[in-house]
Formats: structure tokens, sequence, C-alpha cells
């Protein structure tokens, strides 16, 4: 949650450095030896690094290196192998700024995917992340403009901060069961059309969907907990959003600027306060979920997004 909050006051591209660095000098202390390994399968030679226990990592942590030319073109399959190690693992910024990759195969032994591994990959078009990765970092899909489909493994248990900002020709994207929190930008400026965000989920952070022009619909399940501040800012398509009872925290301006946003479904037992943090336009039509027929619905003029 810490490093949620310090982030969001930065620039995407200024998130991107600090999770990247932040997580080189974790990573790879005491676990390595700090020397990239190379090794050629396929026509393809790929760097990497070779961990204490004799399994590699694509790449290398502490010197960000690339683990394969960024000339390097077509859809490529991951070795499982290199150099007689096992590769369990793609590095922080592996496969970086690649521009000519239009896919990448991830083979089953691949357990960890650290930050920013395929960040502005421009030429990626989908990518299936196998169900024995454990851990994927942040950023991972930033500015990867091409991407249209992706599948996470259901053991994530968070969207980490970036990982989709700036994919515009991604619609659509199911949120694996086991996800509990969006963190913060996840979604930003993405191509998302509509989300159904299941109730297990209990944390939508800031700015997760802030800029998503082709948002038009938005159902947040019950049991989400908690939507942050510019959660669904600028969101300026948007026209539909059901929020559910279990919702007890909105931050300030979760649909500011929300400009086509004709009709809200809100909790009876919302807050006035909660209400009041939404900065939902003036003149939006409020509906109760849940709320008996005789009564009519609220018409909302006490929030109005451009103060």
């Amino acid at each position: 949650m810490q490093r949620g909050k310090r982030v969001q006051k930065m620039t995407l591209h200024g998130i991107a450095y600090v999770v990247l660095t932040s997580v080189m000098l974790g990573c790879s202390e005491g676990n390595s030896d700090n020397n990239i390994s190379k090794g050629t399968v396929n026509g393809v030679t790929w760097g990497y690094t070779v961990y204490k226990d004799g399994e590699a990592c694509l790449g290398n942590s502490e010197h960000l290196s690339k683990t394969i030319s960024t000339s390097t073109s077509g859809c490529i399959p991951i070795p499982t192998t290199l150099g007689g190690h096992r590769v369990v693992g793609i590095c922080e910024g592996a496969f970086a700024d690649c521009r000519k990759l239009s896919g990448i195969i991830i083979p089953s032994g691949i357990t960890t995917i650290g930050d920013g591994a395929f960040m502005n990959c421009t030429g990626l078009e989908n990518i299936t992340i196998p169900d024995s990765v454990k851990y994927i970092g942040g950023c991972l899909f930033d500015g990867c403009n091409r991407l249209t489909s992706v599948r996470l493994p259901d053991a994530i248990t968070e969207l980490p901060v970036g990982i989709f900002n700036g994919c515009v020709r991604l619609r659509s994207f199911t949120i694996p069961g086991n996800v509990k929190t969006i963190e913060p930008h996840a979604f930003q400026r993405s191509g998302i059309t509509n989300i159904m965000i299941h109730g297990n989920v209990k944390c939508i952070m800031d700015s997760a969907f802030e800029g998503c022009n082709s948002l038009t619909e938005v159902t947040i399940g019950e049991g989400v907990e908690s939507l942050w501040h510019d959660a669904f800012a600028n969101c300026k398509n948007l026209s539909h959003v059901v929020i559910p009872q279990s919702i007890t925290f909105i931050g300030e301006g979760a649909f500011k600027f929300c400009d086509n946003l004709t009709h809200v479904e809100i909790p009876v037992n919302m807050s006035e306060e909660n209400v009041r943090r939404c900065w939902f336009k003036s003149g939006v039509k409020i509906s109760h979920v849940n709320k008996p027929k005789t009564k009519s619905n609220v018409q909302g003029s006490d929030t109005d997004a451009s103060r």
C-alpha cells in the first residue's frame, strides 16, 4: 500500500523508473553472481543471469540488461534451459523496448516476471502468462500500444502499478479470480471498453482507470470495499456505473470529469460524504440499488466535477 501511495505522485515514466530501480536493488542482492551469461537457441542469442541455486533468469536485474537484441523481430519462444540451467524468471526490463517483437511464448517453468519486463514492446500483440507464474511486476506492459489480448494466471493477487498503462488497443480484460487489489494507474489510458470488477477485489486504487476514454460501462461487484482518488477520473465516455453496498470508502474525485456519465446506481446506505467525494457531474441521475419501489430516484445536484 505504501508503494502505491508514493508512486501516485509521480509521472508514469517516473513510476516505471522507481519500480524498476527499487526492485532491481532488492532482487539480485545475494542471489546471483551479477554476471550475465550468453547462450544461443534457434538463432537467437539470450543474455541471462545464473542464480546461486543454479537456476537462470533472463536478463540481469542489477544492470537492467536486455535478454535479447532490441532488433529481434517476430514471435519468439523463451527457451526452457540455457547453458544447462533451468530458466525460471524474467528479470526487470528484460524485453523492454524490443519494438519489433509481435509475440513472446512463455514456457510453464517461469515463476516470476520482473517490473517493466515488456515495457514499450510496441509491436507486441498478444501474450499468455502461464499458470506457473506466481509474481508479476509493475509497469509490465506499459506503452505496449498494439497489445490486444492478455491472459494472466489465477495465482496473481494484484494487478500491479501501471501494468496496462497506455495499452490503447486492449479492449477487454478478465480480472483473475484471486486478485485483491488493482493498484494505481493499472489501466490508465488503456482502450478498455467495459469492465466487470468481481467481488474478490477489495481495493481499486488511485487513477486505476483514469483517462480510459473508450470505457462506457463499469460494474463494481459486491465485496469491493474501497475506491480511491481519481479511480475513474477523465473517463470521457463512461455512461453507466454500478456501486455496490460493500463500498465503505470513496476517494476524492473518483468520477471527476466523466462528462457523459448519465446514470449511477448506488446503495441505499451510501453516505452523503461518499457521494460528494465522487464528484459526479451536476444533473446525473442517481438511483438506489434495492431501494423500495415507492421511493423515487434522487437527482444528483450536490456534486459537480467542475469544482
